[in-house]
């Protein structure tokens, strides 16, 4: 399912419109983390249904180019034919590295210790 952090993703990576159809594409027809293998051709007939023609076929392969190198997709095999390749699709949530964690202030300013001074000749 197409996502906020989806878009994100596509905008900070500069994808271009094919490359994010054809990534909403494979998150709606696959399995996440598990290797498919799309048909781009299937591809490229969705997009024409959705965008009232299709791409020419080096755009689609220049898109799914741009996700194999942002990480979104990682190519195991090529079958020898441009529109059909064994892929796993990476999942959002791994390809967005996780926030750091603020640190905890163990001393805060406005902490005042109301106990005696263990050395009276210190104060």
């Amino acid at each position: 399912m197409w996502t906020k952090k989806h878009a994100a993703y596509s905008l900070q990576q500069k994808l271009p419109p094919a490359a994010q159809y054809l990534w909403q594409w494979l998150e709606e027809t696959k399995t996440l983390d598990k290797p498919v293998e799309p048909d781009l051709r299937d591809f490229n007939k969705w997009v024409a249904r959705h965008r009232g023609k299709g791409y020419c076929r080096q755009t689609v392969k220049d898109a799914f180019t741009k996700l194999s190198e942002c990480g979104i997709v990682r190519g195991l095999k090529n079958f020898g034919h441009w529109a059909i390749h064994r892929v796993i699709v990476r999942a959002i949530d791994s390809l967005i590295p996780p926030k750091p964690k603020p640190k905890k202030n163990l001393r805060s300013e406005n902490s005042i210790c109301d106990s005696d001074p263990s050395n009276p000749q210190s104060v």
